[in-house]
């Protein structure tokens, strides 16, 4: 499970790092490649007016001429969108708010929805659930990284917890230092994370197992 727990954060982070790391496997006149971030943020309020959705619309349904899909999934068929324009980003000005007023990552108050002091539970149940759901089609299920959006909305999700843990300083510790509820939530950061994939080998180069959240929590 890589949604709703603790695990949300680094699992992501490890996930879209495999995905960057297979891209330099593809690209090997490239080794430097780096994955992209969308900063959906800087569109709030003209989402369908975005530039990078407008980028990446032709990948939408089937071409007209032949009939074949503009994107595969991998789950069969064609690449789909259902957008929800009741649905906003996050501004800039609302981020940089969340980013400084969550001094921890757990939240204390997890059976509480009106009360909340977790970074990472507001991060992902607010600005990264936005655009998904603004999206619709497979961004909205577990077929999302079928959509080439999810890798650039991921990068940026992370891109956000990485400027959170800079800013309250947690960029600056060693791994050994990190700690619940300040850097992480419950007793499970030394817990291999669940990865269960055919195509790809989540495991820790030269180890017969999968990174716990410490291994990459900076």
């Amino acid at each position: 499970q890589s949604h709703g727990v603790a695990e949300f954060l680094p699992w992501h982070r490890w996930f879209i790092w495999q995905f960057e790391t297979a891209m330099r496997a593809v690209l090997a006149s490239d080794p430097c490649i780096t994955l992209p971030y969308w900063d959906w943020e800087r569109e709030s309020g003209r989402e369908m007016r975005s530039d990078v959705i407008r980028s990446f619309a032709g990948m939408v349904g089937r071409d007209r001429r032949n009939g074949r899909c503009n994107w595969q999934a991998t789950t069969g068929g064609c690449l789909v969108r259902d957008y929800d324009s009741s649905f906003r980003f996050w501004s800039q000005r609302r981020v940089v708010a969340m980013i400084a007023r969550f001094r921890q990552y757990a939240d204390d108050f997890p059976n509480n929805p009106r009360r909340s002091n977790g970074f990472r539970a507001e991060l992902e149940g607010g600005p990264h659930a936005a655009p998904h759901n603004f999206l619709g089609g497979q961004m909205v299920d577990l077929n999302s990284p079928n959509d080439p959006l999810f890798w650039l909305h991921h990068a940026n999700v992370d891109r956000l917890w990485a400027i959170w843990q800079d800013y309250n300083g947690h960029s600056r510790l060693d791994d050994s230092d990190f700690f619940a509820p300040i850097h992480y939530e419950g007793r499970l950061l030394d817990q291999p994370m669940p990865f269960n994939n055919g195509g790809w080998d989540f495991r820790l180069e030269g180890r017969r197992r999968f990174p716990t959240p410490r291994e990459v929590l900076s």
